[in-house]
């Protein structure tokens, strides 16, 4: 059977990748061996922000006080909300079926891939042939070499959302997004966290000032956050487990033990040295336009990284299929992707962190901006007074990091993110009549300062300013 163009993966980039060379008019297959829709709908994005929904509604529940409003919330039931989660998810999948996908003039071929060559994939013993290529395999969890954890029950992101009630306590291992994410709901939900994290803090890619005050509001929640920690072995006994520790503590005690401690890309099982494709513990090695070392296969999604995240999938896809169809290539650009760990409060982040831009430019060259968000009228009328957003500039106001610390952070983001991207200078934005009260406040009022540092800058303003000493 030939192709014009053939996806190895179903997931968040597999799909967007099919459907684009499929609206190009090219006769296009989806090879996957799993479920369509990915570790996105199945084990990602969809279940883990449906439980934050669920455990947002629970705290909200808890607080009601704090809004005028009394009642008995101490019989809160949670019985129901992994069921719930699974109901979602179910939910979402209906639109991503094989059936659904095969309406759509996609061939979905469900089965393993395995190259022969460069032209030629085996799928269930038989030969597919095709002109162009696309891997997007995406990731699994990286699971750390512990002793004694193949002897006791241990769960990841893609086997915690089948758990059929919540556990009474939770041991996380793993500060980055999904276990601090997943610890933030599991937490609100009425059960004993604690988080172990082998690094100096968690979230390590975020703005050290604002993951610090996001680990403080989290130890105010009672989550036990044990960082410089390293579990070095597992053991479990009538149903708890107890895991032996070096760092702030000698033992963890939990019902459950949930390992969020990396990714790793799937390289694994397709034969890609058949094909020519030169991969690493990283990833499949692409150039600038996500092409791979084999000239007609193109490579997307959390196979390739940097970043592991649905809305980077989706890019890299539509660029890698472009690149792959169409005859002017377009080089991928990383230096606009935002992100946002969806924790209590929101952590969004574009750009470089004050540490990374006092290297790059100069602690002398650059501006920073920061905003309470207890100094955000909405954010106060809300209950959601914690958090800061933080802005760093070069000295002519070019944007070259976003931080946001606060209630709708995600959302929030994408003003600013705009306007680097369009390269308009940060106190530009304060040009714009702002609605109020919203939470855009915590981008408005900080571009005023730095409009006003600006004038303030300006050599005619210097010069009246000092005629009047």
């Amino acid at each position: 059977m030939m192709y014009d163009f053939i996806v190895i993966g179903g997931g968040s980039a597999g799909l967007v990748a099919a459907k684009f060379a499929k609206g190009l008019g090219k006769k296009t297959a989806i090879v996957e061996k799993n479920k369509l829709g990915g570790d996105c709908t199945h084990s990602g994005c969809i279940p883990s922000k449906t439980l934050l929904k669920s455990a947002h509604m629970a705290d909200s529940i808890k607080n009601l006080k704090e809004f005028g409003l009394t009642m008995d919330t101490s019989s809160l039931d949670t019985s129901k909300v992994m069921q719930h989660v699974r109901q979602i998810v179910a939910g979402v999948y209906e639109s991503e079926t094989p059936d659904v996908i095969r309406a759509e003039g996609i061939d979905v071929i469900e089965g393993c891939a395995e190259f022969k060559d460069n032209d030629t994939i085996i799928v269930n013993g038989e030969e597919i042939t095709s002109k162009i290529f696309l891997i997007a395999t995406g990731s699994s969890p990286l699971i750390p070499p512990i002793e004694g954890l193949s002897e006791v029950t241990s769960y990841t992101n893609e086997t915690i959302f089948y758990i059929d009630e919540l556990p009474s306590s939770i041991a996380v291992l793993g500060g980055g997004p999904i276990g601090i994410e997943l610890a933030t709901a599991f937490n609100a939900l009425g059960v004993d966290t604690a988080v172990i994290e082998m690094g100096s803090n968690i979230l390590p890619k975020e703005d050290m000032e604002l993951s610090e005050l996001l680990r403080a509001n989290m130890e105010e929640d009672d989550i036990k956050i044990l960082t410089n920690t390293k579990v070095i072995s597992v053991s479990q006994n009538e149903g708890f487990l107890t895991l032996k520790t070096e760092g702030a503590v000698e033992e963890v005690h939990a019902e459950v033990f949930l390992i969020a401690a990396g990714r790793t890309p799937n390289v694994e099982g397709m034969n890609l040295s058949k094909a020519g494709v030169k991969y690493n513990k990283h990833g499949i090695k692409v150039g600038r336009y996500l092409n791979t070392t084999a000239p007609n296969i193109y490579a997307a999604g959390d196979v390739v990284g940097p970043y592991q995240f649905t809305h980077v999938a989706d890019y890299e896809a539509v660029t890698a299929t472009r690149n792959a169809l169409i005859p002017f290539n377009k080089a991928v650009d990383y230096s606009n992707i935002g992100w946002c760990t969806y924790t209590e409060p929101e952590l969004a982040r574009c750009g470089l962190t004050q540490e990374e831009a006092e290297k790059v430019y100069g602690k002398n060259k650059i501006r920073v901006f920061r905003y309470l968000q207890n100094d955000v009228d909405r954010a106060i009328t809300d209950g959601t007074s914690v958090g800061m957003a933080k802005y760093v500039t070069n000295k002519n106001g070019k944007i070259l990091g976003i931080h946001i610390l606060g209630e709708r952070a995600g959302e929030v983001i994408h003003e600013p993110m705009l306007a680097k991207k369009l390269n308009i200078p940060f106190q530009e934005i304060a040009d714009l009549v702002h609605i109020y009260p919203t939470y855009s406040y915590a981008v408005r009022q900080p571009s005023k300062y730095a409009a006003v540092e600006m004038l303030l800058d300006n050599p005619i303003v210097k010069f009246i300013r000092g005629l009047k000493k």
